[in-house]
């Protein structure tokens, strides 16, 4: 029988034209960048087609030139080989440790709940949703090192988690940083990084009420 926990989680691999759990394809839909960025989106090469998911609690990495986008819920969606491969058995377990702690969190603040997402839950939380679309079986494929994405990640939460939970908490403005060829924007409930412009991945907490 299949975990509680895996009953609600859905990740899956698509490609720019199917139809999506979780996720609803619309055609010629026009959105600000900040409403594209704090869903959970999928911004394909083509204006035409676009996807938009749940609006927290998932990350997505959309590559290949923007014809593919992986799409995870909750931190659940690595495949647990590839993930202990790359960043070894502790990376594992912090996966399926953290993935329930980010579902109570989304959930609460969804019915109402006044949610304090402090700085450690969001350090922690970032690694999680950000490995959970990028460490699988595609990663073997990819024309760049996902460790060194997920590196940059992991260092930008622990050197700016502070100033990341002022925005969450609606204390601090939006913020861009440039670093190393890419850019991360930080918004209310949400972390986008812009990888070198071959990559993007999303990391979506909650959408601002």
């Amino acid at each position: 029988m299949a975990h509680p926990l895996q009953l609600c989680y859905a990740a899956v691999r698509v490609p720019a034209r199917l139809i999506l759990l979780f996720m609803v394809i619309l055609s010629s839909v026009s959105l600000s960048t900040h409403a594209q960025n704090r869903m959970c989106t999928c911004r394909f090469d083509k204006p035409a087609y676009q996807a938009y998911g749940t609006n927290g609690a998932c990350g997505t990495f959309v590559y290949d030139q923007g014809h593919t986008c992986e799409v995870a819920f909750a931190g659940v969606g690595a495949n647990p080989r590839v993930l202990q491969q790359n960043l070894g058995n502790d990376a594992v377990r912090n996966q399926y440790s953290m993935a329930p702690k980010i579902f109570e969190q989304y959930l609460a603040y969804e019915q109402g709940a006044n949610i304090n997402f402090d700085a450690q839950f969001i350090q922690n939380g970032m690694v999680v949703l950000e490995r959970a679309a990028l460490f699988r079986e595609s990663a073997s494929r990819l024309p760049f090192n996902p460790k060194d994405v997920d590196a940059m990640v992991a260092s930008f939460a622990k050197e700016n988690s502070e100033h990341i939970a002022q925005v969450f908490g609606g204390h601090a403005p939006p913020f861009d940083m440039p670093i190393r060829g890419s850019q991360f924007t930080v918004g209310r409930g949400y972390i986008v990084l812009e990888y070198q412009k071959v990559a993007t991945v999303r990391m979506v907490f909650f959408t601002a009420r």
